[in-house]
């Protein structure tokens, strides 16, 4: 059956999101942090708005999941991860510091993706279904621009709820600079579904 470009493309739509955060972490030559937490939680989501990857890296915490230029090598993937991040919203709340750590309280909008991605797979099904009924000749690579575009569309459609999320995000001083702790709260309040969609990919494999 070769319906599996489907699921790649559905597969590819996550990855990007993850090629991103672990580029974060994995990039050994780094921007600078910011110089009070606030502005280093500011600076990064802004950072990840644009897709500026090594810019968002500055205002980490080091990790070690290797290196990928994806803002050189793989255009595809910026611009698929741009829809992710095109809808949200924040506000910073409060700020609370404690010798070399700090936590800035973040309230985050943006559009569910468990919503996105369970409507982008019911219409991948129906698609797939009818042409596997022989009641489509489009061709597979049709199929994929469609699903494509459909997808992008789903960002902007009124049937996708806004998720909003109140989040402490944690902050180490490291050399005189704030930088932020990336984890699955703060991932998932960006990415509301986020991490139930790839729970839900995984399980399937």
């Amino acid at each position: 059956m070769k319906n599996n470009k489907l699921l790649v493309i559905i597969c590819c739509a996550i990855l990007a999101v993850v090629v991103v955060f672990g580029v974060v972490f994995g990039i050994t030559k780094i921007s600078k942090g910011g110089k009070n937490p606030a502005d280093s939680v500011t600076g990064f989501i802004e950072a990840l708005k644009n897709v500026e990857v090594e810019k968002a890296a500055g205002y980490t915490t080091d990790g070690n999941t290797g290196s990928l230029d994806l803002e050189s090598n793989n255009e595809d993937a910026v611009e698929m991860v741009k829809l992710y991040f095109k809808n949200l919203q924040y506000s910073v709340k409060n700020t609370t510091k404690e010798k070399d750590t700090a936590v800035v309280t973040v309230e985050i909008s943006n559009k569910d993706l468990k919503t996105i991605f369970a409507m982008y797979a019911t219409k991948a099904y129906e698609i797939a279904l009818s042409k596997l009924n022989g009641n489509s000749n489009t061709t597979e690579l049709d199929m994929e621009t469609e699903m494509l575009e459909y997808f992008k569309t789903l960002f902007d459609s009124q049937e996708v709820q806004t998720v909003t999320n109140t989040v402490d995000v944690k902050l180490n001083k490291v050399d005189k600079e704030w930088k932020v702790v990336v984890d699955e709260a703060l991932t998932d309040a960006m990415l509301p579904g986020i991490n139930e969609v790839n729970e839900s990919l995984g399980a399937g494999q």
